[in-house]
């Protein structure tokens, strides 16, 4: 009978031995909070994390299901996700956040943030938030998806004995995003092989929100010329496509900080124009001195 019971034994520890790596090389996305109670109208601070333990991760997207009468949304931020291209930042809609984007280079870890907001109970329920239609892919070259993503769920249990007393207050972002390149470029599969400019910027804080860029082109901005600043994501077609401008982009982040970079575009055929325009000026001007003086 000892015999029968140890073999038995061998055999569970065997199984458990064998099953270990299959559980720890399941990737896992998590909403979680801080706290373990919640009460109506506190407001806390929700973390979407991702836990790819031990395989590089470059690309995830999904929803967080947080329902307008259960909840109030407020500062969503990405300026501490590893997230570092966004193809949807992610924006509070209909009880629904979505988001998707990526990291070149892929991202292992078992902490990693991908955003936080802030959220407070409207009703005096338990409830959750959930997590729905998330993807997520490896690093991998050849865009593999991860299998057996696991999802885990945030559970509030209300605290009906007690009332609130610990509202979460957001850090006051007052850095201003980080320096950035601004690239001058051209590609035949942006509005057919036109000059453009690219930029990314980085902010540790809020994240960076939105862009501006104005052009200014030398001597004709000199006669009458109106800057105008114009909103755009991270790509702008440059309106002087064949005359030297001086382009500026301006980075706000979602405290409104703002950080400016300059670049300057000029095309050699049109200084080498302006060089035979100031050539012949010069010699038409010494021609002149010379009959003067004869």
């Amino acid at each position: 009978m000892k015999i029968q019971i140890a073999k038995i034994i061998y055999i569970l520890g065997a199984m458990l031995l064998f099953a270990l790596p299959i559980f720890s090389s399941a990737q896992t996305v998590s909403v979680i909070s801080d706290k373990n109670s919640y009460h109506i109208n506190e407001s806390f601070l929700v973390m979407v994390k991702l836990s790819s333990l031990g395989q590089s991760v470059n690309t995830i997207a999904g929803n967080v299901l947080v329902p307008t009468d259960m909840f109030t949304v407020s500062n969503i931020e990405i300026g501490k996700s590893f997230i570092s291209l966004w193809v949807d930042k992610p924006v509070y809609s209909d009880g629904v956040i979505h988001f998707s984007g990526g990291l070149p280079g892929g991202y292992s870890g078992s902490d990693g943030t991908v955003f936080t907001f802030v959220a407070s109970l409207k009703q005096n329920i338990n409830t959750e938030i959930v997590l729905k239609d998330f993807e997520a892919f490896l690093n991998d070259g050849k865009g593999t998806a991860v299998s057996g993503l696991i999802l885990n769920n945030l559970k509030l249990n209300i605290s009906k004995n007690s009332t609130n007393t610990n509202n979460y207050q957001p850090d006051t972002d007052i850095t201003a995003p980080e320096k950035f390149e601004i690239v001058i470029d051209r590609d035949p599969s942006v509005e057919h092989n036109k000059y453009f400019v690219s930029f990314f910027a980085t902010d540790k804080g809020s994240g960076v929100a939105r862009y501006e860029v104005e052009e200014s082109p030398w001597i004709i901005s000199l006669f009458d010329y109106k800057k105008v600043w114009t909103n755009v994501k991270n790509l702008q077609v440059l309106q002087y496509q064949n005359w030297p401008s001086t382009i500026q982009v301006r980075a706000y982040d979602g405290a409104g900080n703002m950080t400016k970079e300059t670049v300057y575009k000029f095309n050699n055929y049109i200084y080498y124009a302006l060089g035979i325009f100031f050539l012949i000026f010069i010699i038409i001007n010494i021609k002149k001195w010379y009959n003067k003086k004869s």
